[in-house]
């Protein structure tokens, strides 16, 4: 069995959801085509400046591929979020999963720094709450001995709760005015 951290070969399922590691940018043109119907300013709001992505400037598949170059570029792992039933329905992506395992700082304790987002299409349907559990049913069951942290901007409300949906907690000695860091330990 692959585990959730393992490379291209990663992913994980909930109840509606199947969750796949992108191979590499060239690999995956549906995912760079999939990006293009749910990128928007709204759903990178809340991103770095630098994954800001601006409709009205750049709506195309050349721009989302570039995007996602961004994204990948600090050798963050990028998982395709999409339905279940997407094979049954044929059924577009509906978000991304990042995941940034830091080892370097401290060799004896992992960090994982976890991002997401899904289109505007599919908010408040609970599935950003289920990916979230489901990445961190998944950990557990791989017996990953770390931490786990989701980074949300003051104003993002809607992430701050489903990371505590999902039993993470606000660490205010790492929060700042701008970013509440919300961090769950796995031993």
């Amino acid at each position: 069995m692959a585990s959730v951290l393992d490379g291209s070969a990663a992913h994980f399922t909930t109840q509606r959801l199947v969750v796949q590691a992108i191979a590499g940018i060239n690999d995956d043109r549906s995912t760079v085509e999939g990006l293009s119907t749910i990128l928007s300013k709204e759903v990178t709001e809340f991103l770095p400046p630098s994954l800001h992505y601006d409709t009205q400037k750049e709506n195309n598949t050349s721009a989302s591929a570039a995007w996602l170059r961004a994204l990948m570029k600090d050798g963050g792992r990028v998982y395709t979020v999409s339905s279940q039933d997407h094979v049954k329905r044929n059924t577009a992506l509906l978000g991304l999963l990042t995941c940034f395992i830091d080892q370097e700082s401290n060799p004896s304790a992992v960090q994982i720094r976890i991002g997401y987002l899904f289109g505007k299409q599919y908010w408040g349907k609970g599935y950003a709450t289920e990916l979230v559990r489901g990445f961190v049913d998944a950990l557990v069951a791989d017996n990953f001995k770390g931490e786990v942290v989701g980074g949300v901007e003051v104003g993002n409300g809607a992430s701050a709760t489903v990371l505590s949906k999902a039993g993470f907690e606000k660490d205010d000695t790492q929060s700042n005015l701008e970013v509440g860091i919300y961090c769950r330990k796995f031993q």
